[in-house]
C-alpha cells in the first residue's frame, strides 16, 4: 500500500506540472468494491483529446475457495484478528486498457467505455489434509498453494465525476475475466491528477 500511495503522489505532481497541456489529462485511480469477489483496483490513466482513454490497470481479487472442507477450522488464535480466515482464491491481473470517452453537457460528468487485455496470476489452496491431533488453538487442516497464469480480459465501463481539476470520483461495473478465476462486481474509485481543464 505504501508504494501505491507514492505512485499516486508522483502522478499527481506530474499532472500539476503538465497542467498547461489542454489536450491530455493524466491521473491515477485507486478503487475498492465487491461482487463475486472482494475487489481492489489501481490504475494509471490518461485521456487524449477528450475522446480516447488509455490505462495500465491492476486488479486484485479474492474469495473463499470452494474446495475447503466443510469442517475446516482456522484456529481460535487467527480468529482474534477479525477475519474468517477461510483459505481464499486470490488473483492479481495486469492489463492495458483502451476506452472511448463519451462527454455530456456537464463538465462534471463523463462516461468512459473501457476494455483491455493482459494476464492474471491466480493462487488457490489445494491438497487439504486433515490433522488428526491439531495443535492447541491451531487449524485442523494443512494445505498448499498452487499458482497459475492466464490471459485476462477487462471490461469496465464507468461514470467519471471530476469534482475538481485534480480530484474526482468514478464508479461502474467491472468484469475481470480469465480461465482460472473470473470476477464480476462494482467498484468506487478516487481519482487524483489532472482530470479536466479550466473550462472542461
Amino acid at each position: 500500500m505504501k508504494n501505491q500511495v507514492v505512485i499516486i503522489f508522483w502522478l499527481f505532481a506530474i499532472s500539476v506540472a503538465n497542467g498547461q497541456n489542454k489536450n491530455a489529462f493524466l491521473y491515477g485511480s485507486i478503487s475498492a468494491g465487491g461482487g463475486t469477489h472482494d475487489i481492489f483496483h489501481l490504475s494509471l490513466e490518461t485521456m487524449v483529446e477528450k475522446k480516447h482513454h488509455l490505462a495500465i490497470t491492476h486488479f486484485a481479487t479474492k474469495r473463499n475457495a470452494s474446495n475447503v472442507p466443510e469442517d475446516y477450522k482456522p484456529g481460535l488464535v487467527l480468529n482474534f484478528w477479525g477475519s474468517d480466515y477461510i483459505p481464499d482464491i486470490k488473483s492479481c491481473s495486469y492489463s492495458f486498457v483502451y476506452g472511448r470517452v463519451i462527454p455530456t453537457k456537464s463538465k462534471m460528468i463523463r462516461f468512459v467505455l473501457d476494455a483491455g487485455l493482459g494476464f492474471a496470476i491466480t493462487q488457490r489452496p489445494v491438497g487439504f489434509k486433515r490433522i488428526e491431533k491439531p495443535e492447541f488453538l491451531g487449524p485442523n487442516y494443512t494445505y498448499s498453494k498452487e499458482n497459475s497464469t492466464s490471459l485476462n480480459l477487462v471490461i469496465a465501463p464507468k461514470i467519471e465525476i471530476p469534482l475538481l481539476r485534480f480530484v474526482g470520483l468514478s464508479t461502474g461495473p467491472v468484469a475481470n475475466i480469465n480461465s482460472k478465476d473470473s470476477a464480476f462486481g462494482w467498484i468506487l474509485s478516487l481519482n487524483i491528477g489532472l482530470l479536466r481543464g479550466k473550462k472542461y
